[in-house]
């Protein structure tokens, strides 16, 4: 289990707990998406990843993201709900190929 949380505004992030073991490595992912999706609005969905269930929000309209992952679909719910945070729609999409997409946008 997992949590990230991203402030685009003044450009920094902290990475609370990580399963990846280069954290360097995860920061840059982390830029990436969150530069490329910087204009949406409002996103809250769940995402695959080999057998990590992803789940993305964009919480706010300064930039405010909050990215939790975990291994079964019930306990990413719980900590969302725990953090006050209700996925709007639940999507069964590739983690990767949300990244790809992300990085065709750089």
């Amino acid at each position: 289990m997992g949590l990230a949380a991203y402030n685009e505004e003044n450009g920094c992030f902290d990475i609370v707990s990580s399963s990846v073991g280069d954290v360097m490595g995860t920061r840059r992912i982390f830029n990436k998406l969150f530069s490329s999706v910087g204009q949406v609005v409002l996103e809250k969905k769940v995402y695959k990843l080999g057998e990590l269930e992803v789940w993305l929000a964009h919480i706010d309209q300064l930039g405010n993201f909050v990215l939790i992952y975990g291994e079964k679909e019930l306990e990413l719910h719980e900590l969302a709900s725990g953090l006050g945070f209700e996925p709007d729609k639940i999507v069964k999409e590739s983690f990767a190929e949300m990244l790809y997409k992300a990085e065709k946008k750089l």
